[in-house]
């Protein structure tokens, strides 16, 4: 009787550990290299510069700064994060609580960042839409020779209906080290480190 007991507490303990796992590879965000982000081995790097192109085009070569690149970069993040994360029911508040955000921020009267918010949005939908990585985190800096600008930037693909509520202005960067080739970020659980 008492080794029936133990054997049946044994097997609860188990299937208990097993519905943990479970429960835990659910929670565990996709990995973008793995379940196919939509852009294959492309780099979150490579795809927001790419995105956005449109602001860096009417801006003035001489103001390619590392902090501007970056301020730029997380505007456009900013954006791709909002509509990465939003539904059809919450799209337009949160692109209006973007806009004011950013139009505070840059001393931009609010028209002039609808045009700049919307353009993106439309260029997202259109020309990245099947990239659902979230952007956590980008950075830019010198290169070793000090001739160019690199880029990194930290994301992972989240479940659906998460969003980044906190623009990436917003965030400290304390967290990044003043060498530019550690991880932008911690690595681990739900980071996906992406150098360029």
């Amino acid at each position: 009787m008492r080794d029936e007991k133990q054997r049946q507490k044994s097997r609860e303990r188990k299937r208990k550990k097993r519905e943990q796992k479970r429960r835990m590879s659910e929670a565990r965000p996709v990995w973008p290299e793995s379940e196919g982000s939509g852009q294959g081995d492309r780099k979150l790097s490579e795809a927001l510069l790419e995105f956005s192109s449109p602001l860096f085009a009417s801006m003035p070569e001489a103001r390619y700064m590392p902090e501007v690149v970056q301020d730029v970069l997380e505007f456009a993040a900013d954006v791709w994060n909002v509509v990465v994360g939003s539904g059809p029911a919450n799209l337009v508040q949160r692109l209006v609580q973007l806009i004011g955000y950013h139009s505070q921020r840059w001393n931009v009267p609010e028209a002039q960042m609808v045009e700049r918010v919307l353009g993106l949005v439309g260029r997202k939908m259109r020309d990245f839409a099947q990239d659902h990585r979230m952007v956590f985190g980008v950075r830019a800096f010198w290169s070793d020779a000090g001739d160019e600008i690199r880029v990194r930037a930290v994301g992972a693909v989240l479940p659906l209906g998460t969003w980044i509520p906190v623009p990436l202005s917003v965030l400290p960067r304390s967290h990044w080290s003043d060498d530019p080739h550690p991880s932008p970020l911690p690595e681990g659980e739900g980071a996906y480190a992406d150098p360029t």
